[in-house]
């Protein structure tokens, strides 16, 4: 007969619910995915409650958002009928395409809100009619209002749960976000000639052709740039450019060619439209890179001054000085280490400590945050 050790103490089991399959790394920008494996490593047991339908009409779901939307009702009682079978000890919900029926601890976990989506035009929100977006945004206010607490990405969607939903800020925490792909830091990295790099999967979004217009202008001065380009870019015909396309992490020869990329860059640039945080800026900077990112959204989070730049994504002037300034060697080494050291900030186990710790885990109640969510 086996031995079982009865001193120790249970494992907290969270339900991690989410419109979708979380086992997929591609899901939600690797999200549900890289929260799972955070989870796990901090000790808690996590039982997936992905909030999808069987067959084809998941799939017209996901295309179609005023139908994903009518089935709130429907999703929200097939997913709470789930859960009553589920023995867990809390959850962890990311996003509010459903309210789950139930009175176990609960946390919400946001990149950005409604509100915030609405304000930036995402394509999400462009093609949703005014009831549909006035209806979500409801949906979403009544589930912070029922959250044990409300999780945000950052600081800038922690003020939008306050200030445009009412949220009691004693009811919010900063979660932050972690690193979904983990490129090798390159110690031997030529920083002699100056090479960037572009990762963005949404090219209008990401601002890429702000991007290359602004490089563009760089080469006039510096003509031995280069810029690297992955993502779903159009064709480009520009000289010392180089598209690569998509190159998706679930494919290990894809995932070997992205690394290699950013081994061999000397600076990451995404001046985005709207980014809530950022998971690209973390993973470069993990990296060793110093970094350009945008004002709008969350990033200056990730992009402190001394890990590199935050420009309006409306200002290709700023972007090109800031590129310019990146180009000398030994202001982007200094800038991609202190960088580097920022990064290990941004780890999905740290995010999933302040999980636990919001949902009352035992072994993590009282705890203090990571000291990055301290900082002014």
């Amino acid at each position: 007969m086996l031995a079982v050790d009865t001193s120790a103490p249970p494992r907290f089991t969270v339900a991690l619910a989410s419109a979708g399959r979380s086992g997929d790394v591609g899901q939600w920008s690797g999200t549900p995915y890289a929260l799972t494996q955070g989870l796990r490593a901090t000790g808690a047991t996590v039982v997936a409650l992905d909030v999808v339908v069987p067959g084809p009409l998941q799939t017209l779901l996901d295309r179609r958002l005023e139908l994903r939307h009518a089935m709130t009702r429907p999703l929200s009682a097939l997913a709470s009928q789930r859960l009553r079978r589920l023995p867990v000890d809390g959850i962890c919900q990311l996003g509010s395409e459903f309210q789950l029926d139930t009175k176990l601890p609960l946390v919400t976990f946001d990149d950005m809100t409604v509100a915030q989506a609405t304000s930036a035009g995402w394509d999400a929100t462009e093609t949703a009619g005014s009831r549909l977006l006035t209806r979500w945004r409801e949906r979403q206010g009544n589930l912070y209002r029922s959250a044990t607490v409300c999780g945000a990405f950052s600081r800038w969607t922690a003020a939008s749960i306050v200030e445009d939903y009412g949220i009691d800020p004693a009811r919010v925490e900063v979660f932050g976000w972690g690193r979904n792909h983990e490129p090798a830091a390159n110690g031997e990295r030529d920083w002699q000639q100056p090479r960037f790099l572009f990762v963005g999967v949404d090219w209008q979004r990401k601002n890429g052709d702000a991007v290359v217009r602004a490089f563009g202008r760089l080469r006039e001065s510096v003509p031995d740039a280069r810029l690297d380009v992955v993502g779903g870019h159009p064709p480009i015909d520009a000289q010392g450019v180089v598209g690569h396309g998509v190159l998706e992490l679930r494919r290990p020869e894809e995932r070997a060619r992205l690394s290699a990329l950013f081994a061999a860059a000397t600076c990451f640039v995404m001046p985005s439209w709207n980014e809530p945080g950022g998971i690209a800026y973390a993973e470069a900077a993990a990296a060793g890179l110093p970094l350009i990112g945008t004002t709008a959204g969350g990033a200056s989070e990730m992009v402190r001054p001394e890990c590199g730049f935050v420009v309006d994504p409306r200002d290709e002037q700023a972007l090109l000085t800031a590129m310019r300034t990146l180009s000398d060697p030994e202001v982007a080494a200094a800038t991609g280490r202190a960088a580097r050291a920022r990064a290990e900030l941004f780890t999905w186990p740290a995010v999933a400590e302040r999980v636990l710790r919001a949902l009352g885990a035992p072994e993590w109640k009282g705890r203090p945050w990571s000291p990055f969510l301290g900082e002014g």
